[in-house]
């Protein structure tokens, strides 16, 4: 279930807050029709989503991430648990 979207937290921001049995989940979202979404999810921007998760309260349980790779032949979702 989808808590929340694009949640401001101080200067950062978490693209997704979901819940899973019963656990928050913060989810980074990235995007790109050319590369691998993967790499632009830097040690740089996983510190400053954990930064943002450890502002929210009730606290998160953990930090996902999700990647969308999209090409003239459709698109490719991945999930990545524990990500952050």
């Amino acid at each position: 279930m989808v808590l929340g979207r694009n949640l401001v937290v101080g200067r950062s921001e978490i693209d997704l807050l979901v819940r899973f049995d019963r656990r928050r989940v913060a989810v980074e979202v990235k995007t790109r029709r050319v590369g691998d979404p993967l790499e632009a999810f830097t040690q740089e921007k996983a510190d400053l989503v954990r930064r943002a998760a450890r502002g929210l309260s009730p606290p998160v349980y953990r930090i996902d991430l999700v990647t969308v790779e999209v090409d003239r032949h459709g698109i490719l979702l991945r999930w990545v648990p524990e990500a952050g």
